[in-house]
């Protein structure tokens, strides 16, 4: 099985410059973006923050599984969860 991941942020410019991170092509650098700073609003995004001491218990979210790592994000099926410190 092959996973497609896909940014739910999309410009009208190329990309000139992306990096690979945890399977995802992040766009380091747009053409003719211009100066700083930018700014993506996810707003429109579903987003859970979730923090518990006990957070590797808990069940999946929606069929997404909550990051073992504190500060880490997952999305899928329309969903981000955030993994919060793990107080």
């Amino acid at each position: 099985m092959t996973i497609l991941r896909t940014s739910p942020v999309h410009f009208d410019t190329r990309p000139v410059e992306i990096e690979e991170r945890d399977g995802w092509g992040v766009v380091k650098r747009y053409e003719k973006e211009g100066d700083g700073p930018h700014f993506v609003d996810l707003s429109h995004r579903l987003r859970w923050d979730i923090q518990d001491k006990n957070v590797d218990e808990l069940a999946p979210v929606q069929g997404i599984r909550i990051p073992k790592t504190p500060g880490k994000a997952v999305a899928g099926n329309g969903l981000i969860i955030n993994r919060m410190n793990g107080t």
